[in-house]
């Protein structure tokens, strides 16, 4: 049996170095995926913080549509964190547009008019700060002047 038993005399490395450099590449190509998904993360966290926001300004606006004293349509009405405890963060004002007569209304009689109320509700996520304003007009029927 025949063994080589003569090695080259000299090595020149190039294995080496190509080897570094695939190693330097795919730690790159690492870190930059990296920061990717960080950021996608970051968007993914302020879509939800936004929506969250959106959700709380709009359920203060159905809580307000139930609450909202019909007799009292001149002024303007506040409704904070005592109306709706469940949303401290949020607040509600609702203002008198207008008052139109019983024939813009349908299905009433003269003895009755539609007023036209508008909402602005401002709810905020009170983790992140995000906050939302909503607005949304409201038409009731209630008794003429």
């Amino acid at each position: 049996m025949n063994v080589c038993t003569s090695l080259p005399s000299r090595q020149h490395g190039a294995v080496l170095v190509i080897g570094l450099i695939f190693l330097a590449a795919l730690s790159l190509l690492g870190v930059a995926n990296m920061n990717s998904s960080s950021m996608q993360l970051r968007l993914a966290s302020n879509y939800q913080n936004k929506n969250r926001a959106f959700q709380v300004a709009e359920s203060v606006i159905a809580v307000t549509i139930d609450t909202i004293d019909y007799t009292n349509i001149r002024s303007a009405q506040h409704f904070g964190a005592t109306n709706h405890p469940q949303y401290p963060d949020a607040d509600a004002t609702v203002s008198f547009v207008e008052r139109t007569t019983a024939a813009g209304c349908r299905g009433t009689s003269f003895n009755f008019s539609c007023v036209h109320f508008e909402i602005d509700s401002t709810g905020s996520d009170p983790d992140s700060g995000a906050r939302s304003t909503q607005v949304q007009g409201v038409y009731r029927v209630a008794p003429s002047l």
